[in-house]
């Protein structure tokens, strides 16, 4: 049962302190739009293709991802009930599960 107790600690102490490690920030925040950010400048070409309102919504949330901006509205917008270091590291873990922005940045579409 301590095996299994310490296991759960380990895994959770990783959950949280491997996103900013994993991108060079201070938070998982941080380290979410980072990897927004690296996402966005890998995939923004495949991903909008000719669709110039998901071309325009990927430009500014490449350019907004290292202000803090989207990472705020991304978190009160789809975990509204959590605090926002829990929010940030569960929203990490989404794009590093499914790196594919059309998923992140289709769900923030009006």
């Amino acid at each position: 049962m301590k095996l299994l107790l310490l296991l759960i600690v380990v895994a959770v102490s990783v959950a949280f302190l491997y996103p900013p490690y994993a991108e060079d920030s201070e938070t998982s925040c941080a380290a979410f739009e980072h990897r927004v950010k690296a996402l966005a400048d890998a995939q923004i070409d495949r991903v909008a293709g000719d669709n110039p309102r998901l071309q325009s919504l990927l430009g500014t949330l490449k350019g907004a991802a290292p202000t803090g901006l989207f990472a705020d509205a991304y978190i009160h917008h789809h975990f509204p009930s959590l605090p926002p270091t829990l929010a940030c590291t569960v929203a990490y873990w989404r794009t590093v599960q499914t790196p594919d922005l059309r998923r992140l940045a289709g769900s923030l579409m009006p």
